[in-house]
């Protein structure tokens, strides 16, 4: 995830976003896992979800397997 933020390691988040084809927004706390910057760029994180319902772990599962089965 690319950010404009200043995030540090170990930081909880909370992430917004809603999946193609869906009207819900899903909204989840994230652990910051890793930040790489660069002069020229805008911050790289890595990030751990964290509390994922199972309803919500599907749908991403599921969307995954989507973008896996088209490259």
């Amino acid at each position: 995830m690319t950010t404009p933020l200043e995030l540090a390691v170990g930081e909880i988040t909370e992430i917004a976003f809603t999946l193609p084809g869906s009207d819900r927004t899903i909204r989840l706390k994230a652990s910051v896992r890793r930040v790489d910057q660069t002069a020229e760029a805008l911050p790289q994180a890595s990030k751990e979800f964290q509390g994922v319902s199972e309803e919500v772990r599907r749908a991403l599962e599921a969307f995954c397997a989507v973008g896996e089965s088209s490259a």
